[in-house]
């Protein structure tokens, strides 16, 4: 009875002492499997580390993750390089863009180059790279930032789960140490010449997608309701479907080309060459011949489409016939209401779905004026996105 009774007068305290004794022991627990599950990673190093010397170079946005991004780095990551013997050089972004110069005024390149950041830092560090006129280096990307949808295509990423989120960090790390290696597509955008801007622009080059409308402008504001918690996109959505934004549309002339494996119309021509010998002591010539390749009929044709739409996503897909072309999904219209705002999260179902190498898109009087290259905002100009199958070497 006295138990009881002690319980019943005090139990606002009990209730209060049992809360913080639960989130303790699961903080000590937590923590408990992290250091073990290190442990036995930096255990296994020496056996699958390479004897010879490596150059790293980190690139590291220092604001993403909500400033937690250098911190984890070197908590989970920096010392499973140190114990496999790389030389690790540090570099910190100082603001949106500065990646794509770090890289390219690099005097020579590394090893590798790590990425620590979100999609926006893996898009300037390969645009940076693939801008230089020597051979690209590999890159190891690790899922440091708010959005992974990069590592998530190859790799399980989930940031909420502490003890799971270290394992995927480490695994990354590992694949660089054991050396797997996986050719990766890119896209590469070009702003197309315009009257009213005459100046040539330097291609841009992404790994993730494409993406302009009113999904994505949804998606772009979710953080200025971060005191919804978890339910912060569903508000931006609700906020959104009592707006006028929900009468804006995307106007625009697509221009395509048809999917292509590769052919001498899309590929530079190789010559080999034949020896010729002459008669009577004459020396011995070179004569150039044409290499013979199949190809490909539909690659001069152009298919145009005048859309008028709510959302425009460009992504790069495997096709059936094993190789790699570009999905235009374009949704023509978007209903405000409940199913929508609940489900804004998951992936709708397009109106029209173009396949092809090559889009090229020209605005035409939208009421989007900004679009996003792998999370990162840009001007909506007249660009021409093209597929760059295996242009750059990854780690995973």
């Amino acid at each position: 009875m006295g138990v009881f009774q002690f319980c019943r007068n005090h139990w606002k305290k009990l209730t209060f002492a049992s809360v913080v004794a639960g989130y303790g022991a699961n903080y000590v627990w937590t923590e408990h499997q992290i250091t073990s599950h290190m442990q036995q990673v930096c255990r296994s190093l020496p056996e699958i580390a390479s004897s010879r010397p490596y150059r790293a170079v980190v690139v590291i946005n220092p604001v993403a993750n909500d400033k937690k991004c250098e911190k984890i780095f070197r908590k989970y990551c920096e010392p499973i390089l140190h114990l496999a013997g790389y030389s690790v050089e540090v570099v910190k972004t100082k603001e949106i863009g500065s990646a794509k110069s770090l890289i390219e005024s690099l005097p020579a390149l590394p090893d590798v180059l790590v990425i620590a950041g979100g999609d926006g830092t893996s898009s300037e560090v390969v645009t940076g790279l693939l801008r230089r006129k020597d051979e690209p280096c590999p890159i190891l990307l690790l899922p440091l930032g708010e959005r992974n949808e990069t590592v998530s295509a190859f790799l399980p990423v989930d940031s909420k789960k502490k003890v799971e989120y270290v394992k995927c960090l480490s695994s990354c790390v590992v694949s660089l140490v054991q050396e797997r290696l996986r050719y990766r597509n890119v896209l590469k955008y070009e702003v197309l010449p315009d009257e009213n801007d005459p100046e040539p622009h330097r291609p841009i080059y992404g790994l993730q997608r494409f993406s302009w409308g009113l999904v994505r402008d949804i998606e772009a504001k979710k953080n200025k309701y971060w005191y919804f918690g978890f339910l912060r996109h569903q508000a931006s959505a609700l906020a959104t479907s009592f707006s006028n934004e929900m009468s804006r549309n995307i106007t625009a002339m697509l221009t395509c080309t048809p999917p292509c494996p590769g052919c001498t119309k899309c590929a530079e021509t190789k010559t080999h060459t034949q020896r010729v010998f002459k008669k009577l002591f004459s020396p011995k010539t070179a004569t150039p011949v044409a290499a013979l390749t199949v190809a490909n009929d539909s690659c001069g044709l152009k298919e145009q489409h005048q859309v008028q739409a709510k959302q425009v996503d460009i992504v790069n897909v495997q096709n059936e016939k094993n190789f790699s072309e570009l999905h235009t999904q374009v949704i023509e219209s978007i209903d405000a209401g409940l199913d929508f705002i609940m489900h804004i999260k998951e992936k709708m179902e397009p109106s029209l779905l173009l396949k092809s190498r090559t889009v090229e898109i020209i605005p035409k009087d939208t009421d989007m004026p900004t679009y996003a290259i792998d999370g990162e905002e840009y001007d909506a100009r007249a660009v021409k996105i093209s597929l760059l199958p295996n242009a750059i070497k990854c780690y995973c």
